[in-house]
């Protein structure tokens, strides 16, 4: 892959992560950048992990369709 397109990869990954609601951009980037379980982002925020859940069930369907 030519380092160019993955530049275009990064600018479309963090465009659609903008364009999520903050609850939505709070889960995933203590998911995925902070390795954190459904649980422990729940305590961290102090909301149920079934929130958790919706919120990251609904960023993650977001982010595949801004992405494809």
């Amino acid at each position: 892959m030519e380092p160019l397109e993955d530049a275009g990869r990064d600018v479309d990954l963090l465009a659609a992560i903008a364009a999520l609601t903050l609850k939505q951009r709070s889960v995933v980037f203590l998911a995925y950048w902070h390795d954190m379980t459904e649980q422990e982002i729940a305590d961290t925020l102090g909301v149920s992990r079934g929130t958790v859940h919706r919120n990251l069930q609904r960023a993650r369907a977001s982010l595949k369709e801004a992405l494809t």
